[in-house]
């Protein structure tokens, strides 16, 4: 496992593949998604130097000790016809995140491993150029698009609502989150 680092997000990337583990469908089992998110969250951790523990048994949110530091571990398949990922980050999450003096968003993927986190004040600037759905009586999700080349690598953040940015601007801002 090698861990890359800057001062705007953390890449932690390991060497397994899910469609080699899973060769029917190429994705794990929703028991297997916990187990991942797990994984993520204990390799995160322990690259912090911070002991996170989830707070339930899906692994999707976990917290220190002193509430000072939280995560939210999001994980989606490759979508091969779109040529993306795809997450959705809701309201609950949002406001769990904001109550935290530091706190990550983890983006994750079944293909390969790989795991993004992002500080939420720097992915909250963002928040207003993704789609959203309207929830009833719960506000609405937001919709997180890594949009990939042809071959299925280089995600981008998809920012829809981003229009009055250029190509150069839209591509600057995915450098400032170390995603490509």
């Amino acid at each position: 496992m090698t861990f890359l680092s800057s001062e705007n997000a953390y890449h932690v990337r390991h060497q397994d593949d899910y469609r080699t583990k899973y060769p029917e469908s190429g994705v794990p089992p929703r028991k297997a998604y916990s187990d991942l998110r797990k994984q993520k969250l204990y390799s995160f951790s322990k690259q912090l130097q911070i002991n996170l523990h989830s707070l339930s048994n899906t692994h999707a949110k976990a917290q220190s000790l002193d509430k000072k530091t939280r995560a939210v571990c999001a994980i989606s398949q490759f979508h091969e016809l779109q040529k993306q990922y795809w997450y959705s980050l809701h309201p609950e999450q949002i406001e769990f995140l904001k109550d935290a003096e530091k706190s990550y968003l983890l983006l994750t993927f079944t293909e390969n491993e790989s795991l993004y986190a992002l500080p939420f004040d720097l992915f909250n600037t963002i928040l207003p150029y993704l789609n959203t759905t309207k929830l009833l009586n719960r506000g609405e999700y937001y919709h997180i698009r890594l949009v990939c080349d042809d071959a299925g690598e280089n995600p981008e953040f998809h920012l829809p609502k981003m229009t009055s940015f250029s190509k150069n601007e839209r591509f600057a801002l995915m450098h400032e989150f170390k995603i490509l």
